[in-house]
């Protein structure tokens, strides 16, 4: 007769010079979920799957953040310029002073865009 190993015992073979302790295996697992985690970060964020140090990848994958928070700053700020609504209740209420503040936001964030373009890129 064979015998049975213990209910809710978990057999792990280890592949040579791995251990199969509790504490190995879950530090295995918690890698694994890192390493899969980092490969899809690197999906997303072009040309990062070229990089290969992680600290690298890391680094890359910030810039391509800050890249994309630039460009939404930058796109809030052309739709409040462009903004119909607005552009009205700027005429209303200050003769234009609110348009001329908008135009100087405008004009900033688009070389602050366009300088983070060109060091990120």
């Amino acid at each position: 007769m064979i015998p049975q190993p213990p209910t809710g015992y978990i057999h792990v073979r280890a592949r040579r010079g791995q251990a199969t302790d509790s504490h190995s295996i879950a530090e295995r697992v918690r890698r694994e979920k890192i390493s899969q985690r980092m490969k899809l970060l690197q999906s997303l964020v072009p040309g990062c799957d070229k990089i290969t140090g992680k600290a690298q990848v890391l680094d890359e994958i910030t810039n391509y953040v800050r890249s994309l928070q630039y460009q939404v700053e930058f796109l809030s700020m052309r739709l409040a310029l462009l903004n119909p609504t607005l552009h009205d209740l700027d005429e209303e209420c200050s003769g234009g002073l609110l348009e001329q503040q908008l135009q100087v936001n405008y004009k900033q964030q688009l070389l602050h865009f366009l300088y983070c373009r060109t060091v990120y890129h």
